[in-house]
């Protein structure tokens, strides 16, 4: 029975992207990020039950896909798809339904990303493109940082639109590129090889205490850039 628990722990990912779903759709934004949080715990835990279990399946690694589809690419494009309504007129028909579903480029672009990832074994240490959960964090702390400083408010809707579009273009882009990313990975937690992972995750850690769940927006784009540079570095 013991040996089930990280896909039981992965299928609590995949419900918590279910009511992530439903949350945005919905347009609320704080249980949104409650659930989309319980499923980046979820994600993080299945892995380390299974090395601690030795329980390694090719089941497990087909699930693990499955539910960071749901959680990492489905509701991340449902919240989008949530603040393009709202830009939009109250009645939507036409051409701007394509305007407004324009965000399920995302969630081909993350499918595509993981099944990707599942069958190439060159990235155990340095990822090739954004990982699903970093561009999830990414879209959320987006559009908590636009409703909590009224950007919703205070922009034209074409103008809101067409930065809605531009970021959705950006993070397709970004998820399906081969630009290799430095993985959060510890083969050993010695602060040799790992500096880089430490002072991550303490950026991260800091900038949620003091600016909350918004601040991973500033983090990943860092995060992005960081990898960028260590590419043209090595280039």
């Amino acid at each position: 029975m013991l040996r089930f628990l990280p896909n039981f722990i992965t299928l609590l990912n995949l419900i918590s992207g279910c009511f992530a779903i439903h949350s945005a759709i919905e347009g609320d934004v704080r249980m949104t990020i409650v659930f989309l949080s319980a499923s980046l715990i979820f994600d993080f835990a299945d892995g380390l039950v299974a090395r601690a279990l030795h329980a390694y399946s090719d089941i497990g690694k087909e699930l693990d896909s499955l539910a960071d589809l749901v959680s990492f690419g489905v509701a991340p494009a449902f919240l989008l798809r949530w603040m393009l309504l709202e830009a939009m007129p109250q009645n939507v028909g036409g051409w701007e339904i394509l305007l407004v579903n324009f965000p399920f480029i995302m969630v081909a672009a993350t499918a595509y990303r993981l099944a990707r990832f599942n069958l190439d074994v060159e990235q155990s240490t340095v990822f090739k493109g954004l990982p699903a959960p970093a561009n999830a964090l990414l879209v959320v702390a987006f559009v908590q940082l636009a409703q909590k400083y009224g950007w919703m408010d205070s922009l034209y809707a074409n103008l809101q639109v067409g930065i809605l579009w531009g970021f959705i273009l950006f993070q397709t882009y970004i998820l399906v590129s081969t630009i290799p990313m430095f993985a959060l990975k510890f083969k050993n937690y010695g602060l040799r090889g790992n500096a880089m992972r430490y002072f991550f995750i303490a950026l991260s850690a800091v900038v949620f205490v003091f600016v909350g769940f918004g601040g991973f927006f500033p983090v990943i784009l860092l995060y992005i850039a960081i990898s960028l540079l260590l590419k043209a570095k090595k280039d």
